[in-house]
């Protein structure tokens, strides 16, 4: 038993087995509201919604959980939910009707001292989006929890550290296949996962500014599948091979689901303070 440890459980399973291990201490639940939030509604980045998922616990299942957890004497303390991420403003209604959802957990007890919101929030990936509104974000918390007693709890990793990573590449290829101009790098998708597999594009920029005329290009990878693709269909200056190619938006994640694939998972991290 570790004092101050507060385990935070996603299932009926979960709460039996910490049960088993520790009658009689606070837990907190993790809720599943069947809505999910996302950049652009991308499926593939929310972890409750369309389809059915092994995140956190139904409303049809609720009773069933506090029966489990009174067979055990353990109290619900925090209600905790996180439905999705990387969304932006234009999803900021949906986090308002996500909220309202939860809080229908939360008035089944009255011993929730705290409501712990989740993470979720994105930043501008390409040209076109625009920064999340964090006063509107706030405000519909603060409509929601005005008047009640719980403590508000926030998990916002992602949204801090991924503006604060860059991917420094060089472009080692460059050629025409019919009518898309290809930009190989020595670096694929292993690297960091995102732009391939959820995506999450890591927008381009040349690391030092070039003059000229642009044309469209597509920023692919080293890796020998066809889902290597950076960026598709970006306008940038004449890229030469050679040039150094910066990648924003690759904080976060990106080393910490590296692989070495193809045996090409070598790369460096520099920490600027």
């Amino acid at each position: 038993r570790i004092d101050g440890l507060s385990m935070n459980c996603d299932s009926l399973s979960a709460i039996r087995r910490w049960g088993e291990l520790g009658p009689g201490r606070n837990i907190g639940i993790r809720v599943n509201p069947a809505m999910g939030i996302s950049r652009a509604q991308n499926e593939k980045l929310q972890y409750s919604g369309v389809n059915t998922t092994k995140f956190g616990i139904y409303r049809e299942q609720f009773r069933e959980a506090l029966a489990v957890a009174r067979d055990y004497n353990l109290t619900i303390t925090k209600i905790h939910f996180h439905t999705g991420c990387g969304y932006l403003t234009p999803q900021l209604e949906i986090w308002n009707a996500i909220v309202d959802n939860c809080l229908w957990f939360v008035d089944q007890l009255d011993t929730v001292t705290v409501v712990n919101v989740g993470g979720g929030l994105g930043v501008p990936h390409t040209a076109l989006d625009n920064p999340l509104d964090l006063n509107r974000w706030a405000a519909i918390l603060a409509e929601h929890f005005r008047h009640r007693p719980q403590t508000i709890e926030i998990e916002p990793g992602d949204y801090i550290a991924k503006d604060s990573g860059l991917l420094l590449l060089t472009v080692n290829t460059v050629e025409q296949k019919m009518e898309t101009i290809f930009v190989g790098v020595d670096a694929g998708f292993n690297i960091a996962l995102e732009p391939a597999n959820y995506g999450l594009p890591f927008h381009p920029v040349p690391a030092l500014r070039e003059e000229g005329e642009s044309r469209t290009v597509t920023i692919v990878g080293n890796i020998n599948e066809a889902l290597d693709v950076w960026y598709a269909g970006i306008a940038m200056p004449q890229l030469k091979e050679g040039q150094c190619l910066t990648l924003i938006n690759a904080g976060a994640y990106s080393s910490s689901m590296a692989s070495n694939h193809c045996m090409r998972g070598e790369f460096k991290e520099f920490l600027l303070l």
